[in-house]
């Protein structure tokens, strides 16, 4: 790789860039202030909600995009240039489905969560650990059956099945919905199943967003951890996944780095790209 023409960046977040303290270490937020200085382009590539990888987003003091939602809505120069939605017919097929497999289904707008039935496992770790953390607040709407659900299906985004109780029905549900071939369906842990448009996924998002700056898809440099990951390592140039990251994004990158707790990104950019660490 050439270290002297423009890169598009993109990290994701949860088990890559952020620490289990979901912080940033100081070494890598010097790294990123040093791509920027550089001239090249950072990004975010992250299945969290818009608002909740806007809370990350506070934490960096340098310019950055921002892919979210697993790639359904892009942010760049602090504009939303795209957000795209599953189609309503298809929305209906999901609800009765969930409904089928006795799931409670849950989907995101820019700035709400839109539940059949909160599960549990959803509560607790999903909306209050995740999406309402810290200052930044994102409603949470019941929606009681298809009429009200269908009322706001304009604002959906991407949806997300959980229930650690109902591991099996959750992959039953993947199944079907796979099968259909409608979707794009992603998974961060086998009690879990992401839903998005057919036209979405973080690779997607990544060669748009190249695209928009002038920068070549050879040019893209991604880093991840989970299975949602691997169709941005797809779309890179150069592809590295984390020490502890799951078996496919191992095999389909094309390097291994270490934890996502050291500081192995700035280190690997650091040599990459011949930026110094000081």
């Amino acid at each position: 790789m050439n270290s002297n023409t423009k890169k598009l960046i993109c990290f994701d977040l949860d088990g890559t860039l952020l620490d289990r303290q979901k912080q940033i270490s100081r070494t890598n937020l010097n790294m990123i202030e040093k791509l920027n200085a550089a001239g090249h382009v950072v990004s975010i590539a992250t299945g969290r909600h818009y608002k909740s990888a806007h809370k990350v987003r506070e934490m960096i003091p340098a310019d950055l995009e921002i892919i979210c939602s697993n790639g359904a809505v892009i942010e760049s120069g602090g504009k939303i240039i795209r957000r795209d939605q599953i189609p309503l017919k298809e929305l209906e097929i999901i609800y009765h489905l969930t409904q089928d497999h006795d799931l409670s289904l849950a989907f995101l707008s820019l700035y709400s969560v839109y539940h059949t039935r909160l599960a549990w496992a959803f509560r607790m770790d999903y909306f209050n650990n995740v999406l309402n953390k810290g200052s930044i607040k994102v409603r949470n709407l019941h929606v009681r059956n298809r009429s009200e659900y269908m009322k706001y299906a304009p604002f959906y985004i991407n949806g997300i099945v959980i229930d650690r109780t109902q591991p099996e029905r959750i992959q039953h549900l993947r199944h079907d919905l796979e099968a259909m071939n409608r979707f794009t369906i992603e998974s961060s842990a086998s009690d879990n199943v992401e839903i998005m448009a057919k036209t979405s996924n973080k690779g997607i998002a990544a060669l748009k967003l190249a695209k928009r700056h002038g920068i070549a898809p050879e040019d893209i440099i991604a880093f991840g951890d989970g299975e949602n990951d691997h169709k941005l390592i797809q779309a890179a140039g150069v592809s590295f996944a984390m020490e502890n990251a799951c078996d496919l994004l191992k095999e389909e990158s094309d390097y291994v780095i270490g934890h996502h707790t050291s500081n192995t990104i700035a280190h690997t950019l650091s040599e990459l790209l011949n930026l110094s660490l000081e």
